[in-house]
C-alpha cells in the first residue's frame, strides 16, 4: 500500500527536472522528511516534551510539528526532527549545507532571508512587540533611541532592530527566554518578541509578568513560512499542501489546539 501511494503521488505531480535542488525526489527515495528545528519551551510552534521524562527529550509537539507531521504523512514518508542546540542562526546555514530538507520553527519571511532561501507560502501571522520593564515609559520607536536591546542573533528581531537603526546597542542572547530575563534584571532595557510568544512567556513565568510589560506593538505584521533551499522542488508541493490544510479547516484546528485561552 505504501509503494502504491508513492506511485500515485509521483504520477499526479508535474514532471520534475533532476537538479541539485530536487529535494522532493530525495525525500521520497529516502523515505524521510528531515526538518531542521530550534525547539524551545517558550514557543507553541516547536518544543520538546520534558513532561514525559527522559523520553520527552526526543519527542516534540507544537504547531510546526503538527503541520510537518501531516505533510510527511501525505508524502508517505517518516518525519525526522533534527533539533539544533547551538544557535537559532544555525538553521539557515544548516539548511544550505543540506543537513535537512526544511527549516521550521516560527520563522518569519524577511527580505534578507529570501535572498538566500526559498520560503513556502505564509501559514501564520504575528506582530512584533517591544517588551520593557514596567517602570519604564516607552511608547514608540523614538523612545528606544539609546536603549540596550536584547536579541537572539539570526532572528527576525535582529533584522527589525537593524531596520529601525537601533543596532548600536544590541545585547546578544543565545536563547529566547534570556532576552526577557536580561530586561527584567537590568542587563538590557528592552527586547522584541512576537505577539504569541510574549503572551506565553508572561503567563508562564509570574516573576517576569510582574516586572515586564508590552510597551507597544510595531505596525507591520510578520508572516511565518517554512524555509527550503533556493529552487527546491519541495516548495510547490508544500504550498499546495498548506492550501488544502487551510481549506479543510485542519490548519485552524491545529492552531487552536495550541492557542487555547489558557
Amino acid at each position: 500500500m505504501h509503494r502504491l501511494f508513492l506511485i500515485i503521488l509521483l504520477l499526479c505531480t508535474p514532471p520534475i527536472v533532476a537538479s541539485d535542488t530536487d529535494d522532493l525526489s530525495r525525500v521520497v527515495e529516502r523515505g524521510t522528511l528531515r526538518v531542521l528545528a530550534f525547539p524551545h519551551q517558550e514557543t507553541v510552534f516547536m518544543r520538546r516534551m520534558p513532561e514525559l521524562g527522559a523520553e520527552g527529550l526526543h519527542r516534540f509537539n507544537g504547531i510546526d510539528y503538527e503541520i510537518m507531521a501531516a505533510w510527511a504523512t501525505e508524502l508517505g514518508v517518516e518525519l525526522e526532527i533534527l533539533p539544533l542546540t547551538t544557535a537559532y542562526s544555525d538553521l539557515i546555514p544548516g539548511l544550505l549545507r543540506g543537513d535537512g530538507d526544511v527549516a521550521a520553527t516560527a520563522m518569519s519571511i524577511t527580505p534578507a532571508r529570501q535572498e538566500v532561501v526559498t520560503f513556502s507560502r505564509p501559514y501564520f501571522q504575528v506582530f512584533e512587540t517591544v517588551v520593557t520593564r514596567r517602570d519604564r515609559d516607552v511608547r514608540n520607536r523614538a523612545d528606544l533611541e539609546g536603549l540596550r536591546l536584547a536579541v537572539v542573533p539570526g532572528t527576525s528581531f535582529e533584522e527589525t532592530v537593524r531596520k529601525l537603526g537601533l543596532h548600536s546597542n544590541v545585547v546578544e542572547k543565545s536563547f529566547f527566554l534570556e532576552m526577557y530575563t536580561a530586561v527584567a534584571e537590568g542587563e538590557a532595557d528592552a527586547t522584541l518578541s512576537d505577539s504569541i510568544s510574549v503572551s506565553r512567556v508572561l503567563a508562564k513565568y509570574p516573576d517576569l509578568e510582574r516586572r515586564l510589560k508590552i510597551a507597544f506593538t510595531l505596525p507591520d505584521a510578520d508572516q511565518f513560512g517554512y524555509a527550503m533551499r533556493p529552487g527546491s522542488t519541495l516548495k510547490p508541493h508544500l504550498d499546495a499542501f498548506l492550501d488544502r490544510l487551510e481549506a479543510s479547516g485542519k490548519l485552524d484546528d491545529i492552531k487552536a489546539s495550541y492557542l487555547s485561552s489558557k
